[in-house]
């Protein structure tokens, strides 16, 4: 079993946190524990190669198949997850702004759900998970992902803004910063940075 944060490579470090790999293989005889999973400041594309996930929203009690590619935006409510036998993740946690960017579509789309990303890029991210599922190690699935992503970024129309490196500074800081300086640092007006930060991040400040 592993559970494994791994680092880009620097040309990729400006744009990704850094990938989450998680593989699990249960024997027939051994039970399969629930994972509780916290909300996280996180904006994803997580691919499944291999198994299924079943997400038990705690909050309404609604449950969910994640698409074997998900567009992951903000969780804001915590769930069980329910896996299957042999569970392979492998996940894009990107910087804040970065999803926006890769997209052009506003991240408040996203919040609290696993999009299906068929349904936004076409059949490109699904022929990354037939991939990954079946490269031969670890290895080959970071090069799998990071191939696609240096012919994603190529394609970035829309430039970075202050704002994101002010959420990232939020997301690094857990003291309490007001709006005000928060917004002084966007180089905009309280109200137009409560505006773009939902829709390039998804929730509000």
């Amino acid at each position: 079993m592993i559970y494994r944060n791994i680092a880009p490579t620097p040309v990729l470090q400006e744009y990704v946190r850094d990938y989450l790999i998680a593989h699990f293989v249960f024997e027939n005889n051994q039970p399969i524990p629930v994972k509780a999973f916290a909300p996280r400041p996180e904006q994803a594309i997580t691919f499944l190669p291999r198994g299924y996930l079943t997400m038990q929203n705690l909050h309404d009690g609604k449950t969910l198949n994640a698409p074997s590619a998900s567009i992951c935006g903000q969780q804001l409510c915590r769930s069980n997850f329910h896996l299957t036998k042999e569970y392979l993740m492998f996940r894009i946690n990107f910087h804040p702004g970065v999803l926006y960017r890769l997209l052009r579509i506003p991240l408040s789309e996203f919040v609290n759900s696993w999009f299906d990303a068929e349904l936004a890029t076409n059949r490109e991210m699904i022929e990354v998970n037939e991939r990954l599922a079946n490269a031969p190690n670890y290895t080959d699935m970071v090069n799998i992902v990071e191939g696609y992503l240096k012919d994603r970024i190529k394609k970035i129309k829309i430039d970075t803004h202050p704002l994101d490196k002010v959420a990232s500074h939020i997301l690094a800081n857990s003291q309490r910063i007001s709006l005000d300086w928060l917004a002084n640092q966007a180089c905009l007006c309280q109200r137009q940075f409560n505006r773009k930060f939902n829709e390039r991040i998804g929730v509000s400040p």
